[in-house]
């Protein structure tokens, strides 16, 4: 009966070790005023609402794209150089979020 009492209690309170959050690591191209929401949004724990870690990478256009496609980060949020991508051929997709009067964009990897 202890025995059964201690595994209970145990995953009572162990069970919030399960729900870890997904990682996305997200590309940006400058510190600019476009890209404050972002990092901001994670220290105020909008990410984490979400069930998502963000981790924010500063990382040139030409380099960025090649690191999309290889999957080392998962959103980038520079448009011009995803257009070059789409034109090469590359499947990569755009997703914009307005808000704040500020116009972001993701881009990510799809499978074709």
């Amino acid at each position: 009966m202890k025995t059964l009492l201690g595994i209970l209690l145990a995953m009572f309170f162990l069970q919030a070790s399960v729900y870890a959050l997904d990682k996305v690591r997200i590309g940006f191209p400058d510190r600019a005023a476009q890209f404050v929401p972002l990092p901001l949004g994670e220290q105020r724990g909008f990410f984490r609402e979400e069930g998502l870690q963000g981790e924010f990478i500063r990382i040139v256009p030409t380099v960025a794209i090649a690191a999309l496609v290889s999957g080392e980060i998962d959103y980038y949020t520079s448009i011009g150089s995803g257009v070059a991508a789409t034109i090469r051929g590359l499947a990569v997709s755009l997703i914009r979020i307005l808000f704040c009067n500020l116009s972001h964009r993701l881009l990510e990897v799809t499978s074709t």
